[in-house]
């Protein structure tokens, strides 16, 4: 585990191989609002079903590939903490609404005097199965 901090107010842990349970307890202490940025669900791409509306006419899509940034709540990311876990996550945990950028778009020190304005705890970027391992998670709370 490595532990340091960015522009002195930004405090981030690096666990290579981090458990399942570390994860879940770090979101578990995350803000009600989540948003996850560049979920793909490579997997298993039938598990999304979309549909495109114009008007009253409703045509459904066969999904072949996407990326999705989406909100959900903390309890929702808790209950798909398996997913997680296999597939990997970027994740921001706010008290705001929604973001009203793509945070991964910024580079750090930038990406959390940003995420300051949407009042958020936790940062969480979970490595999926065939990464190197090394989760990551930041907060602007030392104690986090």
């Amino acid at each position: 585990m490595l532990r340091k901090s960015v522009a002195g107010r930004y405090f981030t842990l690096e666990i290579f191989e981090c458990a399942r349970k570390t994860i879940q307890l770090a979101a578990s202490l995350g803000f009600e609002n989540v948003t996850v940025e560049n979920f793909t669900h490579y997997r298993n791409p039938d598990s999304i079903r979309a549909v495109v509306q114009h008007g009253s006419l409703v045509k459904p899509l066969a999904l072949k590939s996407f990326r999705l940034d989406f909100t959900t709540t903390r309890a929702d990311f808790l209950d798909l903490i398996d997913l997680w876990d296999s597939q990997g996550c970027y994740a921001v945990f706010h008290t705001s609404e929604t973001l009203k950028f793509k945070a991964t778009d910024l580079a750090p020190t930038a990406r959390y005097r940003a995420l300051d304005n949407f009042g958020w705890n936790l940062e969480l970027y979970v490595p999926d199965s065939a990464s190197d391992g090394r989760a990551l998670i930041v907060s602007p709370t030392q104690l986090l």
